[in-house]
């Protein structure tokens, strides 16, 4: 080959294929920006990137691309929900370095969404970024309660929770929520399991109250109850 080509023209040419290259993965982006772009253009473009991702749902690089198509429409919603998507594939490919820098993008154009920053607080979670984590999820628990959406509620709260153990007021919150939704059992579960931590520091007087609680919502605990009335005695 090099005998009908010198080195310099092949060097040339593998320049070119991969100049090509490159002007093809840009091109898609230089659409979206270029406002000459026709709508119809991008509708095409959006429904070939759709099918790319029926081929391969985990295929970033389309969703990425979809994403675009779709802010570039004014789709925000959409896009958002195309975002979490991407963060939850690039979790699970153990990339959550990735995932936190498209939920940020997430979070700065929808931050009244409790799912979104619920998503957001559970990629810190997983890079055990307790600060950031617990944030978002504070976050989350408040839009739920504001959505009067008790079952997610809880569901971000027990995440704080578990970032923090020692937020005491937090326990009390989440085992009344638990109780209000009728699920008396777990809450008394939460009740007899704070009740047990605050014993262990010396907080008698905390105890009592939460003791109380427990007993409350599961009255078959007939130790605890002795325990109660003993302390009662003293």
């Amino acid at each position: 080959v090099e005998d009908r080509y010198p080195r310099r023209q092949l060097r040339g040419a593998r320049q070119g294929v991969v100049s090509s290259y490159h002007v093809r993965e840009r091109s898609l982006t230089s659409q979206v920006a270029n406002p000459a772009v026709s709508r119809n253009e991008r509708r095409k473009k959006f429904a070939e990137t759709v099918a790319l991702i029926r081929d391969d749902p985990h295929d970033v690089r389309a969703r990425l691309s979809v994403i675009e198509l779709l802010q570039d429409e004014g789709r925000t919603d959409e896009a958002v929900e195309e975002m979490m998507r991407v963060a939850a594939v690039y979790a699970r490919r153990g990339v959550p370095i990735k995932a936190v820098a498209v939920m940020r993008t997430a979070v700065k154009l929808r931050p009244e969404r409790a799912d979104v920053r619920m998503a957001y607080g559970e990629v810190f979670e997983k890079l055990k970024m307790v600060d950031d984590a617990a944030r978002e999820f504070r976050a989350a628990w408040d839009l739920y309660l504001v959505q009067n959406d008790v079952g997610n509620g809880l569901e971000a709260l027990g995440h704080l929770l578990g970032l923090d153990p020692d937020f005491v007021p937090g326990h009390v919150v989440f085992a009344e929520a638990l109780g209000r939704a009728g699920r008396n059992q777990q809450a008394a579960r939460v009740f007899r399991s704070l009740a047990e931590h605050l014993m262990s520091r010396g907080a008698a007087a905390d105890w009592e109250k939460v003791a109380e609680r427990a007993v409350f919502f599961d009255p078959s605990d007939v130790t605890l109850a002795h325990d109660l009335a003993l302390h009662y005695a003293r």
